[in-house]
């Protein structure tokens, strides 16, 4: 766990984004699953996390980033704009109805990029809402709470759109009223393929909800 703690260093996107996939790259299936769970997670939350960063700072504000470390009240990880605003943000990954990531990672295997991630195909909303609404029954226990939600749409398809995230909107209703901004993101970690949308709250973020951003500047 010790490269790990690096995480949870102040640090630019591109250092986070890189020490991550350095660490995946380096890794075998085999090592992965062994370090149990807990490391995986730490490790695809650093991947998702870095990543969303890289679309943030070029589409709204300059920021640095760290993830939090264990048993921290941080949300799982914090943006620091350059006049010090904390944008604090939790993570929850939307997978396909009966989809297990581990299985994906046996015998050798590593879970292949989807193509169809590319060909705009929508992802159906109801496979996404339900991780929402989860993850806001959890806010709603926190006294206080007043965080970001960022969702990893780690589906086959293309990120919803138009009539497709209206309907998510919809679907999740009774979630907006938790959190200051609730996002989506798709493509990780294929840089050149990752989208990011607002669905909804900015607060004053200058974003437009329901746009998807891309990085188009792949130079750290």
């Amino acid at each position: 766990m010790g490269s790990l703690n690096k995480f949870c260093q102040l640090q630019t996107p591109w250092d986070l984004w890189r020490l991550a996939n350095q660490i995946a790259s380096s890794m075998s299936n085999e090592d992965l699953l062994s370090r149990g769970k807990d490391f995986e997670q730490k490790l695809q939350e650093a991947l998702v996390a870095s990543t969303f960063a890289l679309v943030f700072q070029e589409h709204i504000s300059p920021v640095q980033i760290r993830m939090a470390k264990v048993h921290e009240k941080l949300r799982d990880f914090e943006l620091i704009s350059q006049d010090n605003t904390s944008f604090q943000f939790e993570i929850t990954t939307a997978y396909p109805p009966d989809y297990k990531i581990r299985e994906e990672y046996k015998n050798g295997r590593r879970p292949s990029f989807p193509m169809q991630a590319l060909s705009g195909t929508p992802m159906d909303p109801e496979w996404i809402a339900p991780v929402i609404c989860k993850k806001t029954e959890k806010a709603r226990r926190i006294d206080g709470f007043n965080g970001h939600l960022l969702v990893y749409v780690n589906i086959q398809g293309g990120g919803p759109s138009g009539p497709g995230l209206e309907k998510l909107k919809d679907l999740i209703s009774d979630s907006e009223s938790i959190w200051r901004s609730i996002w989506l993101i798709r493509g990780i970690p294929d840089l050149i393929s990752t989208g990011t949308v607002l669905l909804c709250k900015s607060y004053g973020l200058g974003c437009e909800e329901q746009e998807w951003l891309h990085i188009k500047e792949i130079n750290g």
